[in-house]
């Protein structure tokens, strides 16, 4: 995080808020880093549009399609949407696997790479990577 910017982590749970605190006190950047116990989805239909940089999804797989429309109206035009395990041990490439988990990343990856809303490419680092720019409204 660079001067001026700052962080803010949302989880429905506490469960590892503690160790992620202290994570954040030996990187020295515990000033720069909010930690919000709620609903992701809740928490981004409560921001601004346009007030975000960067929002990086690992939540819900079920709810992605829903996760990916509230990050891309509270990330500025430029600004990126990434979402984790975007391959989902290789179950988004498979559509005869229909379980709601498999089924909400493939709903979301699919539109992200096909709604004019963003330039998006997906990276097969780990379990995949999506990169979404918002491009201009």
């Amino acid at each position: 995080c660079g001067p001026g910017g700052h962080i803010v982590t949302v989880d429905i749970s506490n469960e590892h808020a503690d160790r992620a605190h202290q994570a954040w006190e030996r990187a020295n950047v515990a000033d720069q880093v909010r930690f919000v116990q709620t609903d992701g989805l809740q928490f981004l239909g409560e921001q601004p549009p346009g007030s975000f940089d960067i929002v990086f999804l690992d939540a819900d797989k079920e709810r992605c399609p829903e996760y990916v429309q509230a990050a891309a109206r509270v990330v500025r035009p430029g600004g990126l949407v990434l979402l984790d395990d975007a391959m989902w041990s290789g179950r988004l490439f498979d559509e005869s696997i229909t379980d709601p988990e498999s089924v909400g990343i493939r709903e979301a990856v699919t539109t992200s790479l096909v709604d004019p809303t963003f330039t998006a490419s997906l990276v097969p680092i780990g379990d995949g990577l999506l990169v979404a720019m918002i491009n201009r409204r």
